[in-house]
């Protein structure tokens, strides 16, 4: 139990101003406080009469996988210029102490510094910025350059959201998202949802993209943020700071976007524009159930992604997911935000992101060939069709893909076949 002499304040990012003014203000005459806090207390706040600093040695960085797309916190060691840093809070206005929870013998295998952001961001932001400029990353002089596949990762989703041309080089869009003061995802749903006469909700939606989430414990479903975000109920206490703080960015977005739609839908108002404006910046998020009513779904870039408890969002057969992540040490991602989700729009206003794949396969079992028409949305088969009249050159590529999978022990071999061998 908390003792009444004892002040407990956290101290994050996420808090609202009267709860970090709480944690700075000097603690009261006869009570003692005590401050959690992320590395947040590391650069440039002082906190008054701060003797004492306990550090676990730890901190949450964020990284960015190429391989799925998505920058997940990660829990891991401090560098020593870190620990110096977090060792200096205690001294800063009188003498202090500082306790580690590491030994000597720890402290020395630290990392001196902690790594170039720029080695695990996501690169999205400045593949845009170069094609604007015209040079790639090799006609600069940088103290760490780019990783490939990262950037090469970045160049692709610009591709995907029709930024860049097959060469490289910048398209219409690709000009106008670059002048937007957003992440590429971010400005492609602005200016599609403003093409589409859904700009009001287009600048929510990123608006809600770029905050934390203002609603938290309130289950996954955005459109709930969104009914919070256009003031049609009152935010909680705590919320207020985060509402207020995302209707002013969606203020902001609102200047920046000039023009008439283009093609603007008959039906601005219909929910079912959330799921397709958060379709516009993720593409490779857009799920499908795995199975009726369960809360695993297998989203557009081939990763699983599961509701770690029951969610109403469970009824939905699709869903475009906005927020997930994972913990060290799990496998499955894990699903926070996301909206449902009506695949019909693959027809209609996101038709680019449908592709026709036409699949050749031998089927060992019936010893016939398989060829079907598949129109895919990333890894995520929406229908398919059997294609005929197949000529000898299709078949014989159907053979080499079975040999290719299955490898040489599919011929028949005989003892002498394999001695020859």
């Amino acid at each position: 139990g908390q003792r009444s002499e004892i002040l407990l304040c956290p101290l994050h990012g996420e808090l609202d101003l009267a709860a970090q003014r709480a944690a700075i203000d000097p603690a009261p005459a006869g009570r003692r406080k005590v401050v959690l806090a992320t590395n947040i207390a590391e650069t440039s706040l002082t906190i008054n009469g701060v003797r004492v600093v306990v550090d676990a040695g730890l901190a949450r960085v964020p990284r960015f996988d190429p391989g799925s797309g998505m920058t997940r916190l990660d829990t891991q060691r401090i560098s020593r210029a870190s620990a110096t840093q977090r060792a200096g809070r205690a001294g800063r206005l009188e003498p202090g102490v500082c306790y580690r929870l590491w030994s000597a013998d720890q402290q020395e295998q630290l990392a001196a510094y902690a790594g170039a952001e720029i080695l695990q961001a996501d690169l999205a932001g400045l593949a845009l910025q170069l094609a604007r400029w015209g040079v790639t990353p090799n006609q600069l002089a940088w103290l760490d350059p780019p990783p490939s596949a990262a950037y090469a990762q970045a160049q692709d989703l610009l591709q995907r959201l029709g930024a860049l041309n097959d060469d490289g080089t910048l398209t219409r869009h690709g000009q106008a998202m670059a002048e937007l003061p957003a992440h590429p995802r971010i400005a492609h749903l602005l200016l599609r949802g403003q093409s589409l006469g859904l700009a009001q909700m287009a600048c929510d939606v990123a608006a809600l993209l770029g905050e934390r989430d203002i609603l938290r414990g309130a289950g996954a479903d955005l459109h709930s943020r969104l009914v919070l975000l256009s003031g049609e109920e009152r935010a909680a206490r705590g919320a207020q700071g985060g509402v207020q703080r995302a209707r002013q960015l969606a203020r902001q977005y609102r200047g920046y976007l000039r023009g008439q739609p283009e093609a603007a839908v008959a039906d601005p108002e219909h929910p079912r524009w959330l799921g397709a404006l958060l379709a516009l910046a993720y593409p490779d998020r857009v799920a499908q159930q795995r199975r009726p009513g369960g809360a695993e779904y297998r989203l557009a870039n081939g990763r699983a992604a599961l509701f770690s408890e029951t969610d109403n969002l469970m009824k939905q057969p699709w869903l475009v997911i906005a927020d997930l992540g994972s913990r060290q040490g799990q496998r499955e991602e894990r699903i926070y935000l996301a909206a449902d989700f009506d695949p019909t729009l693959f027809d209609t206003v996101l038709a680019e992101q449908v592709r026709n794949v036409d699949q050749l396969d031998w089927d060992e079992r019936e010893g016939v060939l398989r060829a079907e028409r598949q129109r895919k949305v990333g890894e995520l088969v929406l229908s398919r069709e059997p294609l005929t009249g197949l000529d000898e050159s299709a078949r014989s590529r159907a053979l080499v893909n079975l040999v290719r999978r299955k490898g040489l022990e599919l011929l028949p071999w005989t003892p002498e076949l394999r001695q020859w061998q």
